[in-house]
C-alpha cells in the first residue's frame, strides 16, 4: 500500500510519517545541521585550524611582501640622515696637461694633483640633528602604518574565508530548496494519481520547481566569485572543508567605555602623531639651514708640475658657510614645512575623532549583529516548524497549496538571512579586533 493510501486510511497517524519523509530531504537536513551548529558553537572547527590556515599564506601575500621592503627603505633613510653627523672623507685625483710658461726650465705641460680631505660638522643650528630625529619619527610612523596595513590584510583574508563559507552553505541551501520542491512535486503527482488532488496542483508545483531552479545559477556564481577572491588573496584555491570556526572572545581590557583611555596607543593614532612630529623636525631642519653651518676641514694636497718638484700643502680650518642670498628659496621652503607641520597637527586630531567614531560603531555592530543573528535563527526555526505543519495539513486536505509554497519560501529566505547575519557578526567581531590592534596578536603574527 502506498504512502498516500496509508495517510488516507490512517489520517491520525499521518504526522509522524510525513515528518520522516520531510526529514530525509536534503534542504531540511542542511537547515537542521546549520541550526544545530549555530546553537552549539563549540562543535564548530577549532579556532586553531583557522589560525593555521591564515598563517600558512599570510607572508606570501604580495601586499605583505611589499611592506617588508617599505620598512627596509625607511631604515636606510634613517641611516642616511645619521650620516650628516659623521665625519666625511674625500679623495680627489687629477692629471693632465697644464699650459704654463717657466723662466728657467722647459715644461712639457704634464700636471698631477692628489687631494685628501676630511670634514666634520661642528654646529649647524639644528639642521642635521633635526633631520635625524625627523627620519626616526618617519621610521616610527612607517612601522605603525605597516602594522595597520598588515592587520588590514589579515582582515581581508578572514573576510574572504567567511565569504567562501557563506557561499558554500548558500549553494547547499539552494540545491536543497530545489530538492524540496522536486520532492513536493513528486508527492503532489502521487496525490493526484490517487484522486486526492487536482492537475492544477501539479502544474503549480511544477512551476514552483522551475522557480527554485532559478536560484542555482545565482548561488553558483556567488560561490565561484567568492572562491576567485579567495584565490586572489591567498594564491591558492580554498581547500578547507570547515563550514564554520569557533570565534575568539573579546578581552575585558578594551571596551566601548574605555576608548579614550587606550585610543592614543593605537597604531593609526601613533602613526599620525609620529608623522606630525617628523614634519615639525623637518621645519626645524629647514629653518636651521637658513643660518648656515660651522665645519672643521682638514686637507692635504700633493701636486707635481713636471719638471718641477712635487709640492705639498696642508690645511686645517674652521669654516662657516651660509647662503647669503638664494632667491628666497630656503626661507620659502621653511615656511612650507611650517604649514605642513600645522596641517599634520590638524590631521592627527581628525584621525583621533575618526577612530573614536569607528570604534563606537564597531562595538555597536558586534552587539547588533549578534542580536540579529539570534533573532533570525529563531525565525528560521519557526519557519521550519511552520513548513512541516503546513505540508501535513495540505496532504490531509486541510491546507491550501499556496500556504505550502509560502512556507517553503519562508524557510529558504530565513536560512539565507541567518547566513548573512552569521557572516556579518563574524566580520563585525574581527573588524573590532582590527581597529583595536588585537588581530595580529590573536593570530600570533608579528606586526
Amino acid at each position: 500500500m502506498s504512502f498516500f493510501c496509508y495517510v488516507l486510511v490512517h489520517p491520525v497517524a499521518y504526522s509522524q510519517p510525513t515528518f520522516e519523509v520531510y526529514a530525509q530531504n536534503a534542504f531540511n537536513r542542511a537547515v537542521v545541521s546549520f541550526i544545530k551548529l549555530s546553537e552549539n558553537p563549540q562543535e564548530s572547527a577549532p579556532f586553531k585550524l583557522l589560525q593555521a590556515q591564515i598563517n600558512a599564506s599570510f607572508n606570501s601575500v604580495p601586499t605583505i611582501l611589499k611592506t617588508i621592503d617599505a620598512r627596509r627603505a625607511l631604515e636606510f633613510q634613517s641611516e642616511e640622515a645619521r650620516a650628516a653627523l659623521l665625519p666625511r672623507a674625500t679623495l680627489t685625483v687629477g692629471g693632465g696637461n697644464k699650459d704654463q710658461n717657466l723662466t728657467n726650465v722647459q715644461s712639457d705641460g704634464a700636471s698631477n694633483t692628489v687631494t685628501a680631505s676630511v670634514s666634520q660638522l661642528l654646529f649647524d643650528f639644528g639642521t642635521a640633528t633635526s633631520g635625524l630625529q625627523s627620519s626616526k619619527d618617519k621610521l616610527s610612523a612607517g612601522n605603525y602604518g605597516i602594522a595597520s596595513q598588515r592587520s588590514e590584510v589579515l582582515l581581508q583574508l578572514l573576510t574572504a574565508t567567511f565569504e567562501v563559507q557563506r557561499a558554500r552553505q548558500n549553494f547547499v541551501f539552494s540545491q536543497g530548496f530545489v530538492d524540496a520542491r522536486r520532492d513536493f512535486l513528486r508527492l503532489v503527482i502521487e496525490k493526484e494519481k490517487l484522486g486526492a488532488g487536482s492537475n492544477l496542483e501539479v502544474i503549480r508545483a511544477r512551476t514552483k520547481l522551475a522557480e527554485a531552479l532559478d536560484e542555482l545559477p545565482a548561488a553558483d556564481k556567488r560561490l565561484k566569485t567568492a572562491e576567485s577572491s579567495y584565490k586572489s588573496l591567498f594564491g591558492t584555491p580554498p581547500l578547507f572543508k570547515e563550514l564554520s570556526h569557533q570565534l575568539p572572545r573579546l578581552t575585558d581590557s578594551k571596551t566601548a567605555k574605555t576608548i579614550d583611555q587606550y585610543l592614543t596607543g593605537l597604531n593609526r593614532f601613533r602613526e599620525a602623531e609620529s608623522t606630525a612630529s617628523a614634519l615639525k623636525n623637518d621645519y626645524s631642519s629647514g629653518r636651521g639651514r637658513l643660518f648656515g653651518a660651522v665645519t672643521l676641514e682638514a686637507s692635504r694636497t700633493e701636486s707635481h708640475d713636471k719638471p718641477l718638484r712635487k709640492t705639498t700643502s696642508d690645511s686645517v680650518m674652521v669654516v662657516y658657510r651660509v647662503d647669503v642670498f638664494s632667491g628666497f628659496a630656503q626661507s620659502a621652503r621653511a615656511k612650507a614645512l611650517a604649514a605642513k607641520a600645522s596641517e599634520a597637527d590638524f590631521e592627527r586630531d581628525r584621525i583621533r575623532r575618526d577612530l573614536v567614531q569607528k570604534l563606537e560603531v564597531a562595538y555597536v555592530d558586534v552587539d547588533t549583529t549578534q542580536a540579529s543573528f539570534l533573532a533570525r535563527l529563531e525565525f528560521l526555526k519557526g519557519a521550519q516548524a511552520t513548513d512541516i505543519a503546513t505540508r501535513d495539513l495540505f496532504f490531509l486536505n486541510r491546507g491550501v497549496l499556496s500556504d505550502v509554497f509560502k512556507a517553503q519560501e519562508d524557510v529558504f529566505t530565513a536560512a539565507q538571512k541567518v547566513l548573512s547575519a552569521d557572516y556579518d557578526r563574524k566580520v563585525a567581531l574581527y573588524s573590532l579586533l582590527h581597529l583595536n590592534d588585537q588581530l595580529l596578536e590573536l593570530f600570533d603574527i608579528k606586526s
